[in-house]
């Protein structure tokens, strides 16, 4: 059984995400796999934690990124979405 959501409680997925997921969600039902939409437990927790973890510094290190102009998404941890909330999971 595959479970997902698209809502992290603070922000929705972008309609490509989304379409993204149910295209996933689309070929695992063609294949015969149930998926159910679910809300998962403690994100709201996460989020704070990782806000607390990414700024433990007090923000010295991101204003040391942001100080030289713009950010290299490449090679930078700003990589971080909370688009990235979608989520296909198997559960056994």
């Amino acid at each position: 059984m595959f479970h997902r959501y698209d809502y992290d409680g603070n922000f929705e997925a972008t309609p490509g995400q989304k379409r993204a997921v149910q295209e996933a969600v689309n070929a695992l039902t063609a294949r015969g796999h149930h998926v159910s939409y679910f809300s998962p437990r403690g994100l709201q927790e996460a989020n704070v934690l990782y806000g607390l973890f990414t700024f433990a510094d007090g923000g010295k290190s991101t204003m040391q990124k942001l100080a030289n102009g713009p950010v290299d998404l490449q090679e930078s941890c700003f990589c971080t979405s909370h688009g990235d909330s979608l989520l296909l999971q198997l559960v056994q």
